[in-house]
């Protein structure tokens, strides 16, 4: 099955679950992820995740204590390798960079923020349920503790 995520310019819909460190409840999420190509090898995918039923009054060490979180992607996709590279806009982390690679059913990449004194650093799996439904797991650290988790759904909503 060819990917239809990543690969194509299309609009998908998030729903899944997060989990942060020091905090014992899980959070819905939902969010839309956005991928467009403007040439040949360079990709754009823009993310934006809420959390609809997120209880108020929470302190502000958590990431999910923000109205939103937006990931903004500019990636390079080398052909026929299936490898990528690609910088990323984090509105709570800052800059970022990363890498990854995409074989028949999983795209996986990893990420680290630049300049980072705490070493936070992601990893995320993308595998391909059907054309138009994937899973993503995602996980980010610091050091060598897992600061947030994330497992969605994407389903495509249009090219």
């Amino acid at each position: 099955m060819k990917h239809s995520f990543l690969l194509e310019p299309g609009q998908w819909r998030l729903k899944g679950l997060w989990c942060e460190t020091n905090r014992t409840t899980t959070l819905s999420v939902e969010g839309t992820v956005t991928l467009s190509w403007n040439q040949p090898n360079w990709f754009c995918w823009h993310q934006q995740l809420k959390f609809p039923s997120k209880e108020q009054n929470l302190d502000k060490d958590h990431f999910s204590d923000c109205s939103e979180i937006n990931f903004v992607y500019q990636g390079y996709l080398s052909f026929p390798q299936n490898q990528y590279t690609f910088v990323l806009k984090h509105n709570i982390l800052g800059n970022l960079e990363g890498n990854g690679w995409i074989n028949s059913s999983w795209i996986i990449q990893r990420y680290w923020v630049l300049n980072d004194r705490k070493r936070r650093q992601g990893f995320e799996t993308l595998y391909q349920e059907s054309t138009g439904t994937y899973r993503l797991c995602s996980c980010l650290t610091y050091g060598h503790q897992i600061m947030t988790t994330l497992e969605a759904t994407l389903v495509r909503s249009s090219i």
